[in-house]
């Protein structure tokens, strides 16, 4: 795609010709309308010489030197000199040309302030940007261009001259942002923008070639986003618009003829036409013959050269075909250094070449298989660049996983280790919620399960857990870092003062911000503010992923179990406190783990209170709790029995307390309550205390609150809703209101918020500042689209999303005594966005939810025991006996089965 320069001031475009005076000295042109950086460019491109653009940029330093700073022609001076070095960076390549254009043009635009119209001054800077962010990939330059080209944009309003060229522009940016970060809507505006340009220009305009092109391109990349195919053969159409084989002077003819190369060959991926293929080799070949080296349109061609005849090969079986794809792809690598956005594509490329040869000839098996991991290996050096990341580079290093495990090589750890640092990265680019978790589920699938097992396989059960909390809730591990605790650099003095002060500025805006530009600039300042802290003395590390030794402070408390499911078996690891992981070998299969879920779902989807129903309870249901008693059974069988075995091993006293950090369709599966549920034989409830966590990170941060009377008298907040305008009535919740009421009001500074006047807005303000809450309503959980699951507040639903901005004030506790509260979405189970896993994340180290329907008639007695079990001897609410008070209640005979197993505690 291809970026315009401004029209000329009598709307012609300069030709070659038009160009002759200028470079036979004359220094005549006024004002900053002009074609400059557009029209040299076909110049020096058909020419294929140097020599002029040399003495081109030496006039314009001469010229620039004899205009000081205070003379009105140095604006002209500036902006000559910056399209010479612009077009002669265009021609070869080097960066140093194109960073003093930028620079020239950023005086330019000083300069020009209070001189009427700058829009020429601002497209001139953001083009430059722009080109620089394709050939290096810093994202703030792209962002600079576009916020620039949105400003030209409010100058040139419908009927300026030089509209269309804003227009191609601010669309091609946008374009571009779209491959950086996915947001479907900025290459929706980009082809409208694109569209809106082309109706603007005449048949016969110049400019209509790179239109078409760059509006091809973009639905091009729309069709590989939606694998629609009319967006594809829209996009051929636009390309042979703009294929003009007459007219050789036109500078769009390379780019044209490698997009509709890539166009053609994406046809023939589809429709499988050999003819397609044939031509997109020709017209590749064609672009490359007619492209001298360091034209920026080179190593595209030759990389897609190299796609067009690896696909032929497979064709075919024509080793000549898969040598020259080798030597295009290695051709094409060496002009995409490191630091350039495509160089992941190259190396990914390259390695499957060199793959594929290796098991086609015996000859050079042994080699190419090297050459293949190595140039796999070279990815992850772009995880420890500056520059942004790429979904390029994201789905580069998922070949790598993926060829790394299929031939089991020694590198399989790093591509794990490097594929999950690249979707942190890239997604810290990112600026909504919702895109972050989008994108998640798109990139991440089950490879942090498959790199735990990994490990095991591999023997290195440290790496493993490291490598899980990586690639599992990635969400909450991102959004965690702007709620990272800040003791250690506020204790570094004066700088340290300063500079956690700057952060918590920073990333408090940061987790409410909506818009591209404000999350890009929010972020990028954060960043600066991380690399200052990481070089104060003992904090290299900060909000670096945790080591293992890290983690295993979550076992402080007791054994944590991490239970594994992936396509190549299931595990178990025992973590603890202060020896080596405990590795688990467990029976039961993956396909068995995912069979479980399913009828977990299908248990849920049978509750009627999710129907919004009066009808009983979900264990009132026929058949319910004979399904719910196979399933406990199965899972004692297949995972709690062997890990029992390992806890006894250790000698662990009986009723210890025990974590379950589950992984996958786990997460989904009741494993606190497993058993044999066999007369005279022990469940798991009757052997220990249990609990979860999320991830090991967000235990081993529960375990650093105070103790409970470090704090006084707490602050209580119960919120009652039994008459919701969103949900049925509860009767059963002015019971519960009641006796909880009965128990903690002694011991606390208690707030009442009971329907009507417990708003959305009035529960966020007392969260804010209370440390025990219990919710007794409606909550829905929303497994298609997690961020809008719910409680059922007295005038609207308080949503994920909203609960998750607030910080809250020393908080313990959270009890939700409503509906599937441990309940997430079905396609990304992993990440736990649900209600019990938002109070996680926002500081209760201890959590009360429920894994489905809450029955009315006992939530109270539930309730009333729970409370009086979590007063200590000396009367203080205790947070830390949460899991206790918990069990004592649930071992309670009155309590129906299924109610008894429903309720969960999270946390410390």
């Amino acid at each position: 795609m291809h970026q315009l320069g401004p029209m000329s001031d009598t709307g012609a475009h300069l030709h070659y010709n038009a160009l002759q005076p200028f470079l036979q000295g004359r220094r005549e042109w006024v004002g900053l309308s002009f074609n400059l950086a557009l029209d040299r460019i076909p110049q020096a491109e058909l020419s294929k010489t140097t020599s002029t653009l040399d003495q081109e940029v030496h006039s314009c330093s001469l010229e620039l030197q004899n205009h000081p700073w205070d003379d009105a022609n140095r604006i002209i001076s500036l902006n000559n000199l910056a399209n010479a070095l612009h077009a002669r960076f265009e021609l070869l390549g080097i960066t140093v040309d194109l960073n003093e254009a930028i620079d020239h043009h950023r005086e330019g635009l000083r300069l020009s302030q209070g001189c009427g119209d700058q829009s020429a001054s601002m497209n001139n800077l953001a083009y430059c940007l722009y080109a620089r962010f394709k050939r290096i990939g810093t994202l703030s330059d792209l962002r600079e261009a576009i916020d620039l080209h949105q400003k030209a944009l409010e100058i040139r309003q419908p009927g300026h001259r030089d509209r269309p060229v804003t227009l191609n522009n601010l669309a091609l940016c946008l374009s571009s942002l779209f491959d950086q970060q996915g947001v479907v809507s900025d290459l929706d505006n980009a082809i409208n923008l694109l569209h809106d340009a082309l109706d603007l220009l005449q048949h016969n305009d110049f400019h209509r070639s790179f239109v078409s092109l760059n509006l091809g391109d973009s639905l091009y990349t729309r069709f590989k986003h939606t694998e629609n195919v009319d967006d594809l053969l829209k996009a051929i159409e636009f390309h042979q618009q703009a294929l003009r084989p007459q007219d050789d002077d036109d500078p769009a003819q390379p780019y044209a003829s490698s997009s509709l190369a890539r166009s053609l060959f994406s046809r023939f991926e589809k429709l499988r036409d050999i003819a397609d293929l044939e031509r997109a080799i020709s017209l590749d070949r064609d672009t490359i013959s007619r492209c001298p080296t360091g034209h920026s349109i080179r190593p595209k061609s030759l990389h897609n050269l190299g796609e067009c005849l690896f696909s032929q090969f497979s064709l075919f079986k024509e080793t000549s075909d898969l040598d020259a794809a080798i030597e295009f792809h290695l051709a094409a690598l060496r002009l995409r250094p490191l630091g350039h956005p495509d160089r992941s594509s190259s190396l990914s490329s390259l390695a499957k070449c060199y793959l594929t040869r290796s098991r086609h000839s015996k000859r050079s098996k042994k080699t190419d298989m090297h050459e293949a991991f190595k140039h796999y290996s070279d990815l992850s050096a772009i995880s420890q660049t500056v520059h942004a990341v790429f979904l390029q580079d994201v789905y580069a290093a998922r070949d790598w996983v993926c060829a790394a495990e299929e031939t089991t090589h020694n590198t399989t750890i790093l591509a794990y280790q490097t594929l999950f640092k690249l979707v942190v990265n890239h997604l810290a680019t990112l600026p909504s919620l919702t895109q972050h978790f989008a994108l998640l589920k798109k990139l991440t699938l089950s490879f942090a399960m498959n790199a735990f097992s990994a490990c095991l396989r591999h023997d290195s059960p440290a790496d493993a857990v490291e490598l899980l909390e990586q690639g599992r809730a990635v969400f909450w591990g991102l959004l965690s870092r702007l709620r990272s605790p800040l003791d250690e650099v506020v204790a570094l003095g004066d700088t340290g003062e300063r500079l956690a002060e700057k952060f918590k500025e920073l990333a408090s805006p940061l987790r409410h911000a909506s818009q591209h530009d404000q999350a890009w600039n929010l972020n990028a300042q954060l960043q600066d503010v991380v690399s200052a802290i990481r070089g104060l003395p003992g904090l290299s590390r900060f909000l670096l992923p945790p080591l293992f030794s890290d983690l295993q402070r979550a076992a402080s408390g007791g054994p944590v179990i991490i239970v594994n499911a992936s396509q190549y078996g299931c595990d178990g690891l025992v973590i603890l406190p202060d020896q080596d992981p405990i590795h688990v070998p467990l029976p039961i299969t993956n396909a068995q783990v995912q069979k479980l879920a399913s009828q977990v779902y299908f248990i849920l989807d049978k509750d009627p209170l999710a129907e919004e129903s009066e009808s009983l309870p979900i264990f009132s249901l026929p058949g319910t709790v004979m399904d719910l008693t196979t399933i406990l059974r199965v899972l004692w069988d297949g995972v709690v029995s062997p890990v029992v075995a390992a806890l006894e091993d250790l000698n662990l006293p009986p009723l210890s307390r025990i974590w379950w950090c589950p992984t996958d369709s786990f997460v989904l599966l009741p494993l606190h309550a497993a058993g044999p549920y066999k007369r005279g034989k022990p469940n798991l409830p009757d052997l220990y205390i249990s609990s979860y966590t999320l991830t090991l990170a967000i235990l081993a941060r529960a375990r650093l609150d105070g103790p409970p009377d470090s704090m006084g008298i707490p602050r209580f907040l119960c919120v009652a809703v039994a008459k919701s305008p969103l949900a049925y009535f509860i009767p059963g919740v002015y019971e519960e209101l009641e006796c909880v009421v009965q128990r903690v009001s002694p011991c606390s500074t208690l707030t009442i918020l009971k329907d009507e006047d417990a708003t959305v807005c009035r529960v966020i303000e007392e969260l804010k500042r209370t440390q025990f809450v219990h919710f007794a309503c409606h909550a829905w959980a929303n497994r298609s689209n997690p961020f809008e699951s719910a409680l059922f507040l007295g005038d609207h639903n308080l949503e994920i999303e909203n609960f998750m901005r607030h910080d809250m004030e020393r908080p313990r506790l959270a009890y939700f005594s409503s509906c599937q509260t441990t309940v997430t979405d079905e396609g990304s189970p992993d990440e736990a966005i649900h209600l019990a896993g938002v109070a996680q994340f926002t500081g209760f180290p201890s959590v009360i939810g429920a894994i489905w329907s809450v029955g009315d008639k006992d939530a109270p007695n539930v309730a009333s025991r729970f409370y009086d079990n979590l007063v200590d001897d000396s009367g203080h609410l205790d947070h830390t006996r949460a899991a206790f008070a918990l069990h004592q209640v649930l071992k309670n005979p009155e309590i129906p089965f299924g109610q008894r197993i429903l309720y969960v505690h999270l946390g410390a």
